[in-house]
């Protein structure tokens, strides 16, 4: 090709260079431009860089996303074909249902809430010390928490809520002076005979519920029982 007056260059454009980040750039285009450039199309939602199997894996996973989650199965209607009003069956409770144990713990359960719902504020274990105490005046500490199978510690504060109400109080014992006896307060008599009678009213129930032959039959059998659990001996005063 011949030039006349001045130099003779190629139509051809300049050809790409490879820069420090191993990508091919025009000369006179600067890294930060090629950045740019890059940004846009890859927020475009694009890759020029990226391979065809890329770009095939970017859709696959927005096709996944974008599908409905698959619905949970709906439980079993445990009412089906059951009328208005009427009760489901009870439940198979297995071996459970003849355990003694666990029949024992749920008449205690149904026995205890209807005479605590009756005594008011004043707790099982309270009404059983005062009864004690009534029975046998001027025993010691060890002596109530080991009859009614309470630890000591825990008799300890139990008996002093009740000195705190006056309903029952501690003597020293003249021939030892490091021991108490308990007895029961004016207050304390008058509080147990309101009980007691709440008492024999609970107890009517449970016998009109299974009759009075069955519950000389309980109340013969549940000692029995009690036995079995061999008590420790109580601490001294």
């Amino acid at each position: 090709m011949s030039c006349a007056g001045v130099a003779c260059r190629s139509e051809r454009p300049p050809a790409a260079r490879a820069g420090p980040d191993g990508r091919q750039r025009r000369p006179g285009m600067r890294r930060s431009d090629d950045i740019r450039t890059r940004i846009t199309v890859v927020i475009a939602g694009y890759d020029l860089h990226s391979s065809t199997a890329d770009t095939r894996s970017m859709a696959t996973r927005q096709r996944k996303t974008d599908s409905p989650a698959p619905r949970a199965k709906a439980a079993p209607d445990m009412d089906a074909g059951r009328t208005a009003g009427e009760k489901r069956p009870p439940l198979d409770l297995g071996a459970l249902g003849h355990h003694t144990g666990y029949l024992l713990r749920r008449a205690q359960l149904v026995v205890f809430n209807d005479l605590i719902a009756a005594f008011g504020d004043v707790r099982l274990a309270e009404y059983s010390v005062l009864m004690v105490l009534d029975n046998n005046p001027g025993v010691s500490h060890g002596d109530v928490a080991g009859a009614l199978g309470i630890k000591r510690t825990n008799f300890v504060g139990l008996f002093n809520r009740l000195e705190k109400r006056g309903l029952v109080e501690r003597r020293a014992v003249p021939t030892d002076g490091r021991a108490n006896a308990l007895f029961l307060t004016p207050g304390g008599r008058k509080l147990l005979g309101r009980l007691t009678r709440i008492a024999d009213q609970h107890e009517g129930r449970i016998r009109t519920l299974i009759g009075e032959a069955g519950q000389q039959q309980l109340q013969t059998l549940l000692p029995e029982l009690i036995k079995l659990g061999e008590p420790k001996a109580p601490d001294e005063d």
